[in-house]
């Protein structure tokens, strides 16, 4: 539980490389996370999930034993953070190996309170792939789940992966909102306030998206970041700022202020250490802006320093 503690916590700091190397390192201790890892692993269990999937019912993966074992249910909660540290820092191959790996702990041990998130995350994946009967289908079956052994801070993750990114593409604009709005409830309920306004913020980035009026959603940003403050949460506030920004922009507030923008190209990550992070996780918001407002020369040096590319 101490690593537990540390990773999470370093992670709420901004200091998502420090976490996800604790997380890895706990991880592996327990013997449930490849030290080594070759894409035929991904391809041979992605292969293995899929037959799985077809070989069984909804009510078959519902009836699964309950996962009982602490060693392994406390494998799974560091193999989860693994699984969100390593999206922030844009490691989608450990994203990608973690959530196969809980796949398979499932198949092999049974549910257990994080299989809701688990089969939400396959779900993304098969979507990602062009398959939206599976990814439905997965978005179904973690919902059910929940309902078996799935807390409040489970609901709320499962709602930012199903209502947005699972359904956005299938299901009414009102339905997805309202399932991140709920995530957002649960999510502070639960004593998670980082996770709950995670919803809050993607229920804000969706709005802006489906074509909301944006003087309401100047406020309901501001609301956001507010709240970032008040509960103290370093992380994840990036996409309300740059959002906050274009809104304003566009109904006549405060302008861009492209220099300072500009002065974020000029970073040499190398030297800042942990710091780094935090300016890795800022310039994808920071696209918004750059893109939106067509002035593509500087999204193309923003993407430039993100993927570490030469001038």
């Amino acid at each position: 539980p101490t690593h537990l503690i540390m990773a999470q916590a370093l992670g709420r700091e901004y200091k998502v490389a420090e976490s996800l190397a604790v997380s890895l390192s706990a991880a592996r201790n327990l013997g449930v996370f490849p030290r080594r890892f070759y894409l035929f692993h991904a391809v041979n269990d992605f292969i293995r999930i899929k037959d799985f999937l077809k070989n069984n019912t909804d009510e078959d993966i519902l009836n699964l034993p309950i996962l009982q074992d602490p060693k392994i249910l406390m494998a799974i909660r560091f193999i989860g953070e693994i699984g969100v540290r390593s999206f922030y820092t844009g490691d989608m191959v450990q994203c990608l190996v973690q959530a196969l790996k809980q796949i398979r702990i499932i198949m092999r041990y049974g549910i257990s309170p994080r299989s809701p998130l688990v089969f939400a995350t396959l779900g993304m994946i098969f979507d990602t792939t062009k398959d939206r009967n599976l990814a439905m289908r997965c978005a179904d079956i973690a919902h059910k789940l929940l309902r078996i052994v799935g807390g409040p801070e489970d609901i709320a993750w499962v709602h930012v992966v199903t209502s947005g990114a699972i359904y956005v593409s299938s299901e009414p604009h009102s339905k997805c909102i309202k399932g991140l709005e709920k995530g957002y409830s649960l999510g502070m309920e639960s004593g998670n306030f980082e996770l709950g306004l995670v919803n809050l913020q993607c229920s804000k980035v969706l709005a802006f998206y489906f074509g909301c009026k944006l003087q309401p959603l100047v406020g309901s940003l501001e609301n956001v970041l507010k709240q970032y403050q008040v509960y103290n949460i370093k992380m994840n506030d990036d996409a309300s700022v740059a959002l906050l920004m274009v809104s304003q922009y566009l109904t006549g507030g405060q302008p861009i202020d492209w220099d300072d923008i500009k002065g974020h190209t000029q970073q040499d990550l190398k030297k800042r250490g942990s710091d780094a992070n935090r300016l890795l996780a800022r310039y994808p918001a920071l696209l918004v802006p750059t893109i939106l407002l067509r002035k593509y020369e500087l999204a193309q040096q923003m993407t430039k320093l993100y993927y570490g590319l030469p001038d």
